[in-house]
């Protein structure tokens, strides 16, 4: 949005840009269009609540989020970036999927304990050393923990299962020394890890696979008077941010997600 279109609003649009949480102020600032489109779909009554506004207030941030929104809801097919894939290593699995996991945007891989998401997430840590960027360099994957600890003795079985043979200048690398770990045990730790340790190794390494095993793990708590709508903002700041760095340094992002069945008994 051009800075002119602010002076179209009244003193009271700037006083409310002004009154609103910083983390929503920033998201209209840096035209954030996943985090926006989220609050652009709330309702008045809820935004009033987020944003600690009085109706009228809510009422007019609502109509200046959506000119941002709509403003960039619609782009010609031309400006779609194409999308490379990552083999999972499964030739059924790469059938349905179009070529294995796409490299624009965010792969969630869902199910119940013991299916095997965990499996092919260290599969795809492996395959994505098949791929070589502009430089020559191997591709890695970053894995990142919430839960549990990193299953190192399964990545070592996978690798020498697998049939790759990766090799750099006629040598054959080690494909688990590619695979970079972090353990993070909420919102708080998962958000310094996306907003300063992930940007570094980014930059001075090539990574193709960013994993968040799970990402539910990251933002569960024992207390009972949860704040939903302040997690919500919080769930849709790290996949805004998720999807930023995938853009950026051009690396697929996968979540597993457990689902967890409930019986209740009448």
């Amino acid at each position: 949005m051009e800075n002119n279109d602010l002076k179209k609003w009244s003193l009271s649009m700037n006083d409310i840009l002004k009154k609103i949480p910083s983390n929503i102020a920033r998201a209209i600032n840096e035209e954030n269009q996943v985090y926006l489109q989220q609050l652009v779909k709330r309702s008045v009554r809820d935004l009033q609540q987020i944003a600690r506004l009085d109706v009228n207030e809510a009422n007019q941030l609502l109509l200046y989020i959506s000119k941002i929104v709509l403003a960039k809801s619609i782009i010609p097919v031309s400006e779609v970036k194409a999308s490379g894939t990552i083999t999972t290593g499964c030739s059924s699995i790469d059938t349905v999927l179009k070529g294995g996991i796409s490299l624009n945007g965010i792969t969630e891989i869902y199910g119940e304990s013991g299916v095997g998401k965990s499996q092919i997430c260290l599969q795809l840590c492996l395959t994505v050393q098949t791929i070589i960027n502009s430089d020559i360099q191997q591709k890695g994957a970053v894995y990142i923990c919430t839960e549990d600890v990193f299953p190192s003795q399964r990545l070592h079985q996978l690798a020498k299962l697998l049939p790759l043979r990766i090799t750099n200048f006629g040598t054959q690398l080690k494909l688990e020394d590619n695979v970079f770990i972090a353990h993070v045990a909420d919102f708080k730790q998962l958000n310094i890890c996306l907003d300063a340790k992930l940007p570094r190794l980014l930059k001075n390494r090539a990574i193709g696979l960013i994993i968040i095993d799970s990402i539910a793990g990251a933002f569960r708590s024992e207390n009972e008077n949860i704040n939903y709508s302040e997690r919500s903002l919080e769930f849709l700041t790290v996949a805004s941010k998720l999807n930023k760095l995938g853009q950026k340094y051009e690396a697929a992002i996968v979540c597993i997600n457990q689902e967890n069945l409930k019986l209740v008994l009448g």
